[in-house]
């Protein structure tokens, strides 16, 4: 199976550091969820989500850009391509 055709899951899970308005940086980052066309499930400390390779491979990239525009981090990031959502 080509990379462009296989499914990935996995979770997020992100804490901001020294950031007075922790709300905001988690929002903006449910929003690029809310755009990356994945399955998602946003849980009390991680979100969960499913989705084709390059989707999955597009929204890990734009969640650390946009964290690292945003904030000091540190994000928790697991993929599988066996189990999940």
């Amino acid at each position: 199976m080509s990379q462009v055709d296989q499914i990935l899951s996995g979770s997020v899970a992100f804490y901001p550091l020294g950031e007075a308005n922790v709300n905001l940086v988690v929002n903006g980052l449910v929003k690029r969820f809310e755009t990356a066309g994945v399955t998602y499930r946003v849980g009390d400390m991680s979100t969960e989500f499913k989705g084709l390779f390059p989707q999955v491979m597009a929204l890990v990239n734009d969640l650390v850009n946009y964290a690292t525009e945003h904030s000091e981090f540190v994000m928790d990031i697991k993929l599988s391509n066996l189990c999940g959502l």
